[in-house]
């Protein structure tokens, strides 16, 4: 077994043996996402994937989180890609009233809402592109912390590619972007040992199917812990579900669709390069 095939595993065990932790809307929702990255023929993937689709009441959960956190809307989506679908939930989230206030929102609240607005093939009130320029990805100087900077593009990247099946849907300027503004990122949050937004980054790159990163998954794979979990940062000593939870989960879904990706091979050349 590989040192990534080892770490999903060890990640998966420790996910499945905490599976009532899962408690809200946004945790199912990211068990749903690393549910969706498994190999569809395991069993595993079956199981989580019904599991929190279950305990959200096949969606109602949902509909009735929007209403007080409206960019809950996008814990639909993992769902809906998945073939899980709730005619009543659309329905609430094609209302136009829950998103009255959307003009106090910021823009990445209304960009990720539109993400799902889009994904049951409703037209935001807004302009996705306008909201995606606002929140000025891929630049060489954020003022957001790095870790929070490489959170925020690299869900984009998962949105927009809709996990990597939709590989090129970054136009030419975007990819010229990302691809210029990865080195530093990348390098940034080596020197500053946190794990959750490198492995997400390195779902996003996957996503883009782009060559694999170099040096970044050393760090991931000596800090698993014997029991599986995934510490935030290899210094970090805490051992409760909340710390270790989320760092864990984006672990063991980099690995999968790491693993993916070196399978289908990087592509020769990407389609709007010529953009």
């Amino acid at each position: 077994m590989t040192p990534l095939a080892e770490l999903l595993e060890g990640c998966l065990a420790w996910v499945l043996e905490r599976l009532a932790r899962f408690d809200d809307v946004k945790r199912l929702a990211e068990l749903a996402t690393f549910a969706g990255a498994l190999d569809a023929d395991r069993p595993e993937a079956r199981h989580l994937l019904s599991h929190a689709w279950d305990e959200l009441g096949q969606g109602e959960a949902i509909a009735d989180a929007v209403a007080v956190t409206p960019v809950l809307a996008i814990a639909y989506h993992p769902f809906r890609r998945a073939g899980l679908r709730s005619p009543s939930l659309e329905r609430r989230l094609a209302e136009p009233r829950w998103r009255a206030e959307h003009a106090s929102w910021s823009p990445l609240a209304r960009y990720t809402v539109g993400t799902m607005l889009q994904g049951i093939n409703v037209h935001p009130p807004w302009q996705q592109s306008k909201e995606l320029r606002a929140l000025r990805l891929f630049q060489p100087a954020s003022d957001l912390p790095i870790g929070l900077d490489a959170a925020i593009a690299a869900h984009i990247v998962m949105w927009r590619t809709a996990m990597g099946s939709v590989w090129w849907a970054l136009d030419g300027r975007d990819l010229a972007a990302f691809e210029g503004w990865l080195p530093r990122c990348t390098r940034q949050l080596l020197e500053e040992r946190v794990l959750d937004p490198l492995a997400e980054l390195i779902v996003a790159n996957a996503c883009l199917r782009r060559p694999p990163l170099l040096g970044v998954w050393e760090p991931i794979l000596a800090a698993q812990r014997e029991d599986g979990s995934v510490p935030p940062g290899p210094d970090f000593d805490g051992e409760s579900f909340e710390d270790l939870y989320h760092t864990t989960l984006v672990a063991g879904l980099a690995a999968s669709v790491d693993q993916a990706r070196n399978a289908a091979g990087t592509p020769a050349a990407h389609p709007h390069y010529a953009d």
